[in-house]
């Protein structure tokens, strides 16, 4: 019997823990542990585009559907990610949705295995070029300000350096979900006052109701 989790467990426990943690975003802003499962999806999400990159008949497409989706999410996330830390409603914010992260990150791996396959090059301008495309990849990923940022493309990186070694995933998992609970808490709860808090969709609700 194959107990092993298989990739439509993993969507499935990713799509509860991304819901989890809109929920404490946008409703439930005084319940912490929604916070804290939620910072699991990102980590399962991460190890998702990797096993896709690897898995996909054609990348090229894969990358578009990326972007698609992307571009698709990106207004729907600057309207809750404004409520929610704002407690106003923005169309434009100044802040990118996590498949511009996903999306960077792949780009990064096609570069990395375009210099990894390259008969032309030698090992040390390999190596040199697999440095500068992680630090491009980084970089890029903090001057759009994608969520997760740098962490995020890192992350990705990591799923895909070690892939298929198990043990390093488990770590990978775990050191990087508390890390992004140290990260994010400080930028999350800044935004909100350190006393009662009310949803932040609560003043929208309120002002539909009221006569």
């Amino acid at each position: 019997m194959n107990k092993r989790i298989n990739s439509f467990t993993l969507h499935i426990l990713a799509m509860i823990f991304m819901v989890s943690d809109h929920l404490w975003n946008i409703f439930f802003p005084n319940q912490v542990w929604l916070y804290i499962i939620g910072r699991l999806a990102f980590p399962i999400f991460a190890f998702m585009i990797v096993e896709g990159f690897f898995r996909t008949k054609n990348r090229k497409k894969y990358l578009i559907r990326i972007f698609i989706f992307a571009i698709i999410s990106e207004i729907p996330f600057n309207l809750f990610s404004s409520l929610a830390i704002r407690g106003v409603i923005m169309l434009f914010y100044p802040y990118n949705n996590v498949l511009w992260t996903f999306l960077i990150a792949l780009c990064g791996l096609s570069l990395l295995e375009k210099i990894e396959k390259s008969k032309k090059l030698n090992k040390i301008i390999k190596f040199v070029g697999k440095i500068i495309i992680n630090f491009i990849s980084i970089m890029m990923a903090y001057l759009i300000k994608s969520d997760y940022l740098g962490y995020g493309v890192i992350t990705v990186f990591i799923f895909y350096f070690f892939r298929e070694k198990n043990y390093i995933l488990s770590l990978n998992i775990t050191v990087k979900t508390v890390n992004n609970i140290q990260q994010h808490t400080k930028r999350a709860f800044s935004a909100r006052s350190s006393e009662k808090k009310e949803p932040a969709i609560a003043p929208i609700i309120k002002k539909i109701i009221s006569p």
